[in-house]
Protein backbone atom coordinates (compact mmCIF):
# COMPACT_ATOMS: atom_id res chain seq x y z
CA UNK A 1 0.00 0.00 0.00
CA UNK A 2 0.86 3.20 -0.64
CA UNK A 3 2.55 5.59 1.71
CA UNK A 4 1.63 9.15 1.91
CA UNK A 5 4.13 11.97 2.92
CA UNK A 6 2.97 15.31 5.06
CA UNK A 7 4.87 17.99 6.40
CA UNK A 8 2.74 17.56 9.78
CA UNK A 9 3.80 14.22 10.44
CA UNK A 10 7.40 15.39 9.45
CA UNK A 11 7.53 17.91 11.87
CA UNK A 12 6.23 15.58 14.63
CA UNK A 13 9.43 13.34 13.60
CA UNK A 14 12.06 16.37 13.83
CA UNK A 15 10.28 17.04 17.66
CA UNK A 16 10.39 13.41 18.65
CA UNK A 17 13.67 12.94 17.41
CA UNK A 18 15.02 15.90 19.29
CA UNK A 19 13.07 14.89 22.44
CA UNK A 20 15.40 11.47 22.63
CA UNK A 21 17.77 13.22 23.13
CA UNK A 22 17.11 14.85 26.16
CA UNK A 23 17.40 12.45 29.15
CA UNK A 24 15.21 14.09 31.89
CA UNK A 25 16.21 13.66 35.48
CA UNK A 26 12.40 13.82 36.60
CA UNK A 27 11.92 11.71 34.31
CA UNK A 28 13.97 9.27 34.98
CA UNK A 29 13.25 9.58 38.80
CA UNK A 30 9.00 8.89 37.58
CA UNK A 31 10.19 5.81 35.47
CA UNK A 32 11.60 4.14 38.94
CA UNK A 33 8.29 4.67 40.83
CA UNK A 34 6.44 3.45 38.15
CA UNK A 35 8.28 0.15 38.82
CA UNK A 36 7.84 0.25 42.37
CA UNK A 37 3.71 1.12 42.26
CA UNK A 38 0.18 1.89 40.90
CA UNK A 39 1.00 3.87 37.59
CA UNK A 40 -2.58 6.17 38.59
CA UNK A 41 -1.36 7.38 42.09
CA UNK A 42 2.32 8.26 41.08
CA UNK A 43 3.05 11.78 42.34
CA UNK A 44 4.33 14.41 39.63
CA UNK A 45 4.43 18.33 40.12
CA UNK A 46 5.03 21.58 38.52
CA UNK A 47 4.34 20.53 34.77
CA UNK A 48 3.87 23.65 32.57
CA UNK A 49 4.08 22.12 28.57
CA UNK A 50 2.50 23.68 25.62
CA UNK A 51 2.56 22.25 22.01
CA UNK A 52 0.47 22.82 18.86
CA UNK A 53 -1.66 19.51 18.28
CA UNK A 54 -2.48 17.28 21.34
CA UNK A 55 -0.02 14.54 19.16
CA UNK A 56 2.96 16.70 19.99
CA UNK A 57 1.83 17.67 23.20
CA UNK A 58 1.33 14.01 24.51
CA UNK A 59 4.25 12.86 22.69
CA UNK A 60 6.23 15.67 24.81
CA UNK A 61 5.08 14.89 28.01
CA UNK A 62 5.46 10.79 27.48
CA UNK A 63 9.42 11.65 26.50
CA UNK A 64 9.71 14.66 29.30
CA UNK A 65 8.57 12.60 31.95
CA UNK A 66 9.17 8.83 30.92
CA UNK A 67 5.70 8.00 30.90
CA UNK A 68 4.40 5.17 28.10
CA UNK A 69 1.52 6.91 26.15
CA UNK A 70 -0.84 5.78 23.85
CA UNK A 71 -3.14 7.90 21.47
CA UNK A 72 -6.20 7.74 19.50
CA UNK A 73 -6.90 11.22 18.30
CA UNK A 74 -10.62 12.53 18.25
CA UNK A 75 -12.30 12.83 14.85
CA UNK A 76 -11.98 16.42 13.17
CA UNK A 77 -8.86 17.54 16.22
CA UNK A 78 -7.52 20.42 14.58
CA UNK A 79 -4.05 19.78 15.03
CA UNK A 80 -3.24 23.70 14.79
CA UNK A 81 -5.05 24.28 17.76
CA UNK A 82 -2.75 24.78 20.84
CA UNK A 83 -2.85 22.31 23.50
CA UNK A 84 -1.38 22.83 27.03
CA UNK A 85 -0.91 21.35 30.44
CA UNK A 86 -0.49 23.35 33.86
CA UNK A 87 -0.47 20.88 36.56
CA UNK A 88 1.24 22.17 40.02
CA UNK A 89 1.25 19.11 42.17
CA UNK A 90 -0.80 15.40 42.36
CA UNK A 91 -0.88 12.34 41.04
CA UNK A 92 -1.32 11.65 37.04
CA UNK A 93 -4.54 10.38 37.56
CA UNK A 94 -5.17 14.29 38.29
CA UNK A 95 -3.35 15.57 35.68
CA UNK A 96 -4.95 13.52 33.10
CA UNK A 97 -7.89 14.14 34.46
CA UNK A 98 -7.92 17.92 34.83
CA UNK A 99 -6.47 17.40 30.73
CA UNK A 100 -9.95 15.32 30.09
CA UNK A 101 -11.88 18.10 32.11
CA UNK A 102 -10.57 20.56 30.14
CA UNK A 103 -10.71 18.99 26.60
CA UNK A 104 -14.17 17.52 26.79
CA UNK A 105 -13.80 15.21 23.68
CA UNK A 106 -11.68 13.19 25.34
CA UNK A 107 -11.36 10.71 27.68
CA UNK A 108 -8.61 8.55 29.86
CA UNK A 109 -7.87 5.22 31.44
CA UNK A 110 -4.64 2.72 32.03
CA UNK A 111 -4.66 -0.28 30.25
CA UNK A 112 -1.84 -2.79 29.99
CA UNK A 113 0.42 -0.59 32.49
CA UNK A 114 0.17 2.50 29.51
CA UNK A 115 -1.50 5.90 29.75
CA UNK A 116 -4.38 5.60 26.98
CA UNK A 117 -6.31 8.91 25.86
CA UNK A 118 -8.58 8.27 23.55
CA UNK A 119 -11.95 10.39 22.69
CA UNK A 120 -15.28 9.83 24.04
CA UNK A 121 -17.77 8.13 21.80
CA UNK A 122 -19.43 11.33 20.15
CA UNK A 123 -15.89 12.47 18.77
CA UNK A 124 -14.30 8.66 17.91
CA UNK A 125 -14.00 7.89 14.07
CA UNK A 126 -15.58 4.67 13.91
CA UNK A 127 -12.88 2.73 11.67
CA UNK A 128 -10.35 3.52 14.27
CA UNK A 129 -12.30 2.13 16.70
CA UNK A 130 -12.68 -0.72 14.75
CA UNK A 131 -9.31 -1.06 14.05
CA UNK A 132 -7.77 -1.09 17.38
CA UNK A 133 -10.27 -3.87 18.27
CA UNK A 134 -9.65 -6.02 15.61
CA UNK A 135 -7.22 -8.89 16.46
CA UNK A 136 -4.05 -10.16 14.69
CA UNK A 137 -4.19 -14.10 14.48
CA UNK A 138 -0.29 -14.63 14.66
CA UNK A 139 2.35 -11.37 14.82
CA UNK A 140 5.86 -11.44 15.19
CA UNK A 141 8.68 -8.71 15.80
CA UNK A 142 12.53 -9.77 14.95
CA UNK A 143 15.02 -7.89 16.85
CA UNK A 144 16.61 -4.54 15.18
CA UNK A 145 12.99 -4.18 13.68
CA UNK A 146 12.71 -0.27 13.25
CA UNK A 147 9.72 1.93 14.04
CA UNK A 148 8.17 2.36 10.41
CA UNK A 149 8.57 -0.98 9.38
CA UNK A 150 7.17 -2.57 12.54
CA UNK A 151 4.21 -0.05 11.66
CA UNK A 152 3.80 -1.23 8.40
CA UNK A 153 3.81 -4.82 9.19
CA UNK A 154 0.82 -4.56 11.68
CA UNK A 155 -1.25 -2.67 8.94
CA UNK A 156 -0.63 -5.32 6.22
CA UNK A 157 -1.58 -8.35 8.60
CA UNK A 158 -4.46 -9.90 6.40
CA UNK A 159 -7.03 -8.79 9.68
CA UNK A 160 -6.08 -5.10 9.45
CA UNK A 161 -5.34 -5.08 5.96
CA UNK A 162 -9.09 -6.40 5.19
CA UNK A 163 -10.52 -3.33 6.83
CA UNK A 164 -8.28 -0.68 5.03
CA UNK A 165 -9.17 -2.04 2.08
CA UNK A 166 -12.57 -1.63 2.25
CA UNK A 167 -12.56 1.59 3.61
CA UNK A 168 -10.50 2.65 1.00
CA UNK A 169 -7.71 3.50 2.75
CA UNK A 170 -3.90 4.45 2.39
CA UNK A 171 -1.77 4.52 5.24
CA UNK A 172 1.59 6.32 6.36
CA UNK A 173 3.95 5.05 9.39
CA UNK A 174 7.23 7.76 9.31
CA UNK A 175 10.03 7.94 7.55
CA UNK A 176 13.64 6.28 7.49
CA UNK A 177 16.29 9.76 7.71
CA UNK A 178 17.12 11.85 9.74
CA UNK A 179 20.40 11.12 11.86
CA UNK A 180 18.71 8.29 13.62
CA UNK A 181 16.82 5.45 12.45
CA UNK A 182 14.51 4.51 15.22
CA UNK A 183 14.31 0.70 16.12
CA UNK A 184 12.28 -0.80 18.51
CA UNK A 185 15.49 -2.55 20.48
CA UNK A 186 18.63 -4.11 19.21
CA UNK A 187 17.94 -7.12 20.47
CA UNK A 188 13.71 -6.57 21.44
CA UNK A 189 11.96 -8.87 19.96
CA UNK A 190 8.64 -10.56 20.74
CA UNK A 191 5.85 -12.73 19.23
CA UNK A 192 1.84 -12.31 19.83
CA UNK A 193 -1.25 -14.67 19.21
CA UNK A 194 -4.82 -13.58 18.86
CA UNK A 195 -4.10 -10.18 20.00
CA UNK A 196 -5.88 -6.67 19.59
CA UNK A 197 -4.05 -4.36 17.79
CA UNK A 198 -4.21 -2.08 20.55
CA UNK A 199 -2.97 -4.67 22.69
CA UNK A 200 -0.08 -5.23 20.59
CA UNK A 201 1.03 -1.46 20.20
CA UNK A 202 0.54 -1.27 23.85
CA UNK A 203 2.99 -3.87 24.74
CA UNK A 204 5.65 -2.48 22.43
CA UNK A 205 6.23 1.07 24.35
CA UNK A 206 5.80 -0.48 27.32
CA UNK A 207 8.00 -3.74 27.22
CA UNK A 208 10.77 -2.55 24.72
CA UNK A 209 14.14 -1.26 26.32
CA UNK A 210 13.34 2.48 24.04
CA UNK A 211 9.49 2.12 23.67
CA UNK A 212 7.97 5.58 24.28
CA UNK A 213 4.25 5.95 22.94
CA UNK A 214 1.87 5.31 20.25
CA UNK A 215 -0.28 7.76 17.97
CA UNK A 216 -3.02 6.36 15.54
CA UNK A 217 -5.16 9.11 13.78
CA UNK A 218 -7.42 8.75 10.53
CA UNK A 219 -7.45 11.72 7.78
CA UNK A 220 -10.99 11.25 6.63
CA UNK A 221 -10.51 13.99 3.75
CA UNK A 222 -6.89 12.13 2.74
CA UNK A 223 -8.63 8.64 3.13
CA UNK A 224 -5.37 8.50 5.22
CA UNK A 225 -4.39 6.20 8.22
CA UNK A 226 -1.54 7.19 10.35
CA UNK A 227 0.10 5.40 12.97
CA UNK A 228 2.93 6.24 14.95
CA UNK A 229 5.43 3.80 17.55
CA UNK A 230 7.79 6.85 19.17
CA UNK A 231 11.29 5.39 20.66
CA UNK A 232 13.92 6.69 22.88
CA UNK A 233 17.95 6.74 21.48
CA UNK A 234 19.28 3.32 22.07
CA UNK A 235 22.80 3.82 23.00
CA UNK A 236 25.08 0.86 22.58
CA UNK A 237 26.83 -1.04 24.98
CA UNK A 238 30.48 -0.42 25.47
CA UNK A 239 32.64 -4.07 25.05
Amino acid sequence: MRRLKTSFWFAICITVSLLMLAESTVGQSIAVQAKKGDLAQMPIENVMLEEEGIVQLLSRFSFVYNIPVGLEVARGDDQSSIYRIEFKKGTLSDLFTQFVTEHKEYSWKIEDGVITVFPKEDYRDPILRELLKTKIRSFSVPEKTTTMMFGEKLLSSPEIERILDLYGLTYDTGYIGGFYIQQLGQQYSFHASNAELRSILNKVIKESPVGQNWVISNDTSARKLSLRVNVRLEYSQKL
